[in-house]
């Protein structure tokens, strides 16, 4: 049998069969781009930074702030995504999208106010007090955050060590551990696009970020009452105000401590030097107001209060948030300096 592929045989494939041709080629495309979308790792809640803005509260240039914080390197490798999200009308539908967020863990921080609209006739409840109150929110300290990134280092010391704040004293094995354990699934780990290298810059940035919030507490203990950096509050204070019939907010309460919530904006006081690049009043505003002297920066924390870092890597990257704090008061103050 004569099955040489000749000029006359080819034409002729392509003059009758170039239907086939076209969809044998469409089917190996769609069926690559299904392998590849299907096998592609989704990112994670950690790997990805949420800001949300509350409702009335907004930024000018949400965007410009969203590439700063990527070009500037504040996050760690593992951030591969900022999103913001606004609503600024007031409405309802702000509410109920920022609750969804937060049952499917696609928010880090919640820009609001503590504005006090109470007068003679009707006292009003603070919005970031009304947040803090709320479980749902899971809004957790910044004391939080802190006690746990010191006990989250602890497990990656060296065997005896007890000083996380020298980045020698931890154990690189233990380090690259968590590290594999964490990216086994990950695509860029399987095509060498990240190394443990990067983990121990994580780490290192991790230890340094953790020194520069302690300065910030000195400093912010130093300051008067009326020109802290921090928001403290003492959970349920106000739901036991607007609802003292509530037995179990007073039991609520009486179990809680006044803890550091937030970041004031109205205490970042900003050089001229810094300005142009990192303005308050452009990122951080309520609606209808022209500075941003009742915005509260506040942080979702999805760690369970009783989570043991020795059995699970699956909160590693909640500490971005404690970065994203060293950023802000180092950019957009002088307090640091």
């Amino acid at each position: 049998m004569d099955n040489k592929i000749n000029r006359t045989r080819l034409s002729n494939l392509l003059a009758y069969e170039w239907i086939i041709i076209i969809v044998c080629i469409v089917a190996l495309i769609v069926g690559w781009e299904l392998i590849y979308t299907t096998a592609k790792a989704d990112l994670t809640f950690g790997q990805t930074y949420y800001i949300y803005y509350d409702e009335n509260m907004y930024s000018s240039n949400a965007s410009v702030l969203n590439d700063n914080l990527k070009n500037d390197g504040v996050f760690s490798y593992e951030v591969q995504k900022i999103v913001s999200e606004t609503y600024v009308d007031g409405s309802s539908s702000a509410v109920d999208v920022l609750s969804l967020r937060i049952i499917t863990k696609e928010v880090d921080m919640i820009v609001t106010n503590s504005i006090d609209n109470s007068t003679e006739q009707e006292k009003a409840q603070v919005r970031v007090k009304s947040m803090i109150d709320n479980g749902a929110y899971s809004v957790k300290s910044i004391d939080f955050m802190y006690e746990n990134a010191k006990n989250y280092l602890a497990v990656l010391l060296k065997d005896g060590e007890t000083d996380y704040h020298d980045f020698n004293n931890f154990d690189k094995v233990k380090i690259e551990e968590r590290f594999n354990t964490r990216n086994k699934k990950d695509n860029r780990l399987r095509h060498k696009l990240i190394s443990v290298d990067d983990e121990y810059k994580r780490i290192e940035k991790l230890v340094k970020d953790v020194k520069t919030l302690e300065k910030i507490y000195e400093y912010n203990d130093s300051m008067s009452a009326q020109n802290k950096l921090f928001y403290s509050y003492k959970r349920y204070e106000q739901s036991c105000e607007f609802y003292p019939e509530n037995t179990d907010y007073s039991e609520r309460l009486s179990k809680e401590q006044t803890d550091n919530y937030g970041i004031n904006v109205s205490a970042l006081t900003v050089s001229e030097e810094k300005s142009a690049k990192y303005n308050k009043t452009d990122f951080f505003k309520y609606n209808g107001l022209s500075d941003s002297s009742d915005a509260v920066i506040i942080f979702t924390n999805y760690i369970p209060l009783s989570f043991d870092f020795n059995t699970s890597t699956e909160y590693d990257l909640e500490f971005e948030k404690i970065s994203f704090i060293t950023s802000l008061v180092e950019n957009f103050s002088t307090i640091l300096d």
